[in-house]
């Protein structure tokens, strides 16, 4: 995906084919960033940062597979143990990370410290004045979740590049992933701008 920029807020993706997106977003008024999905791109995590000269100011995780939140807790303590969000459904898989990660060949993932668990839908504001709308929309995983941020929605594994339920055959519940797709989709409006967990975005026209 190419940088955008939407209202003063720039957006940047991972290129990894193999591994989930992770998205850098940069509040440029106030050289303040939050990072979505960390995974295994710390080091790429890392140079953004470096290159727009930004200070991190949270980290958010749309669930808690490993893929999506291998190396978020280097990151966070790093960075000055940024805060980290999570749905508190998908804090049980964070804290086996450590374990399921051994048994996968990856060794020294950590569990990150959550800083604030979401219970429901809502909003908050990182940093000085970044705007954060949360959805809860589980099914792919017990605590699956989407942001928004201005017009653009960080939807995780809810969708992939098809707009089809990402991997509904090894979903959670995929008949809940189902419901929540319908749900959220009620959400989007002409305009926005949909960036998905695998895959490249895409902005609605109707």
């Amino acid at each position: 995906m190419p940088r955008v920029r939407s209202k003063g807020v720039t957006i940047v993706c991972s290129t990894s084919e193999q591994l989930p997106n992770t998205y850098f977003i940069c509040l440029e008024s106030a050289n303040e960033a939050v990072i979505i999905d960390v995974g295994f791109h710390l080091e790429w995590c890392r140079q953004q940062i470096a290159k727009y000269q930004t200070r991190l100011v949270g980290i958010l995780l749309t669930h808690g597979h490993l893929s999506h939140v291998a190396r978020a807790a280097e990151l966070s303590e790093t960075s000055g143990k940024v805060s980290v969000y999570l749905a508190r459904d998908d804090l049980h898989l964070v804290q086996m990370l450590p374990s399921f990660a051994d048994s996968q060949g990856y060794c020294g993932v950590k569990s990150p410290r959550v800083s604030i668990l979401m219970d429901q839908g809502g909003q908050f504001t990182l940093g000085s004045s970044l705007v954060v709308n949360y959805h809860l929309t589980p099914g792919h995983t017990p605590g699956s979740c989407c942001f928004k941020i201005e017009k653009n929605h960080f939807v995780g594994d809810l969708w992939d590049r098809e707009k089809h339920c990402y991997g509904e055959a090894k979903a959670w519940n995929h008949e809940v992933q189902r419901l929540s797709s319908s749900t959220y989709q009620a959400l989007l409006n002409k305009g926005d701008r949909v960036h998905p967990g695998h895959g490249s975005s895409w902005q609605l026209d109707s």
